[in-house]
């Protein structure tokens, strides 16, 4: 009763390497995104995310789901960093 509940929202990797790169055409080909900090205090992601959930959650129209998700990655982008893929096997390339 006094509990509360988590809900999560999960962004395929593949699938956001490739929308973020689709907006930064300069985007380093040996580079990946990252975020220098926490992001709790970001009100405007903090309801991009809601409502992103919320459009896929409940199967909202594919345009709704779209323009949520395209908000969201509005939100995302304020915040990104694109930091060096660290390779942990030098042999390999």
């Amino acid at each position: 009763e006094e509990g509360f509940t988590y809900s999560t929202l999960y962004l395929e990797p593949a699938w956001l390497d490739d929308q973020l790169r689709s907006l930064f055409e300069h985007a380093p080909s040996a580079g990946l995104p990252s975020f220098a900090d926490t992001l709790c205090h970001d009100e405007r992601l903090a309801r991009a995310t809601a409502l992103a959930f919320n459009s896929v959650h409940y199967q909202d129209l594919r345009i709704v789901r779209q323009t949520a998700m395209d908000d969201l990655l509005a939100c995302l982008t304020r915040h990104l960093h694109w930091r060096k893929r660290v390779n942990p096997d030098p042999r390999l390339p």
